[in-house]
Parts: structure tokens; C-alpha cells; sequence
């Protein structure tokens, strides 16, 4: 999640053209005195899709921050905390900050991922996308309550293990005969688990090293979009003399849009 605490800071996100994310919103400034349900949508939605940041205060085009609108932001931190205050089970503010201008200034709101969501707007719940806020379909807001901590701890209900992408290296001995002669082909598998009942997305790895040797993984193999619960894939991989690692650093996203990592040691020993 990008940090701002500064002009500079939003400057820098101009100058790098920073693309909206369901984790990160750009508005020109908060929106009219009489819009409070559009303000309460953007905190809903953003704490919904599992929390981030809204920068009032950017201009941007197709998604791309292309240039700073400081604005009157007088009482505008006060605003937000009593907008968000009226949600159907309020969003937790992780901060609302006001920067300063020299004319004016912006206003950094940070949401923290809902614990007693979904966050409801008029009896609606809104998610976030890439391309901005979405209405949540039945099936979506029943995931949010499946997933809801606060809302289990409420009703007393029991809430499956999250899901998490695993991982392990696993060898196999092959015997072969080559001219007259028996041999062993050893054969190493990387193998990528999701041992939670709860799908994982964008799943990554990367070897956490102890040489600079190579490791060879097959050019046909499509990286994973989706790992299902209890699902797992066997990757062969190929090392080098000199290769040696201590371990796999998985990284995945959560179905609430959350980044995750985690180290699981392995050697190919």
C-alpha cells in the first residue's frame, strides 16, 4: 500500500504516473456539500475491496494521476470521519490526514480491509475495481460475509481455515539403463499448495538463495491466476551444479484483495 505524507510524495506519484488500483483511488477533490452519499460509497467500496488509500486532491486520466488540484480542505478530515460514521457498519479509518498547500492542500484517507463487513451504503454494498467502484452482486456480498471475523464473533459462527499458497520441493528417483549400465535420474518438483479453504490469487515465488546458481523452470509453464482450496500444482524445475537455496518465498492475494508473504524452507538436498 503507497504511503503519502507529503506534496512531495504526491508529486512523486504524478512524475512516476501512478495507475489507480482497487487499492488506490485518485479524486480531483471530496466531493459538494449535499454529496455525503457519494463520499460514503468511496469509503465503503475501498474498505470492501479489502482496504487502501483515497488521495482527494489528484487529477487523473483513464486511471493515470496526471496532475495535483489542491482545494479548500477546511473541516474535510471532520467530514469524512462523520460520513463514514453513518455507514451501515462503519469502516474502520486507518487515518485521514490533511497536507498542506500553498493554496489549499489535499487529504490522504487510508481504510483499513473490513472486519464487520461489508460496509453498506443505503442498502448497497459497493467494491472496487482498477476501473473504479462496483456494485457488489448477492454472490459477492455473501463472500464478504463469509469472511467477515466481526460478523462470525457476532452470530457465533465458525470460519474456515484462509487460504494461503504453500510451498515444497519434492524429488523423485528414476531408473534408467544406458548402455548396459543402470543409472538414477533424480527429478526435482516445486510444488505450490493452498491448504486453506479460501482461493488464492496471483500466486508468486521466488527462491530465497544461497548461491547464484541457476534454476531452470519449463517456458510453457503460465503463471498462477487462481490456486483453489486444498488445490495443488507440480512445477519441474531443473537446478544447476552450483545452485543451493534455503528456501521458497511465496507471495499471493487474498480473495478481500490483500498482498501476502510468506518463507517455507526447502534445499534441494
Amino acid at each position: 500500500m503507497i504511503r503519502v505524507e507529503s506534496e512531495a510524495d504526491l508529486e512523486r506519484l504524478v512524475a512516476e504516473k501512478v495507475q489507480e488500483s482497487a487499492q488506490v483511488e485518485f479524486k480531483r477533490q471530496l466531493p459538494e456539500s449535499g454529496k455525503n452519499d457519494d463520499l460514503a460509497k468511496d469509503l465503503a467500496a475501498m474498505a470492501n475491496a479489502g482496504g487502501g488509500v483515497i488521495l482527494y486532491g489528484v487529477g487523473e486520466s483513464d486511471g493515470v494521476a496526471t496532475g495535483l488540484t489542491p482545494f479548500k480542505t477546511d473541516g474535510a478530515v471532520e467530514r469524512i470521519a462523520l460520513v463514514a460514521s453513518t455507514i451501515d457498519e462503519p469502516p474502520h479509518l486507518a487515518s485521514a490526514v490533511r497536507i498542506a498547500a500553498a493554496e489549499g492542500g489535499y487529504v490522504a484517507v487510508t481504510l483499513a480491509p473490513a472486519v464487520r463487513g461489508p460496509h453498506f451504503v443505503k442498502g448497497q454494498a459497493f467494491g472496487r475495481t482498477a476501473a473504479g467502484n462496483t456494485t457488489l452482486t448477492r454472490r459477492q456480498v455473501g463472500e464478504l460475509f463469509a469472511r467477515s471475523e466481526g460478523f462470525a464473533a457476532e452470530f457465533g459462527l465458525a470460519i474456515g481455515a484462509p487460504g494461503r499458497a504453500i510451498a515444497a520441493l519434492e524429488r523423485e528417483e528414476h531408473q534408467r539403463v544406458a548402455f548396459d549400465k543402470l543409472s538414477i535420474d533424480t527429478v526435482h518438483y516445486l510444488v505450490l499448495a493452498n491448504d486453506g479453504d479460501t482461493p488464492v490469487n496471483s500466486v508468486g515465488w521466488k527462491w530465497n538463495r544461497e548461491t547464484e546458481g541457476n534454476i531452470i523452470v519449463p517456458t510453457d509453464f503460465q503463471p498462477l491466476q487462481t490456486l483453489h482450496p486444498h488445490s495443488s500444482v507440480r512445477i519441474r524445475v531443473i537446478p544447476t551444479i552450483n545452485a543451493a537455496i534455503s528456501g521458497v518465498r511465496t507471495t499471493w492475494i487474498d480473495p478481500a484483495g490483500q498482498m501476502h508473504e510468506e518463507l517455507w524452507p526447502a534445499t534441494f538436498g
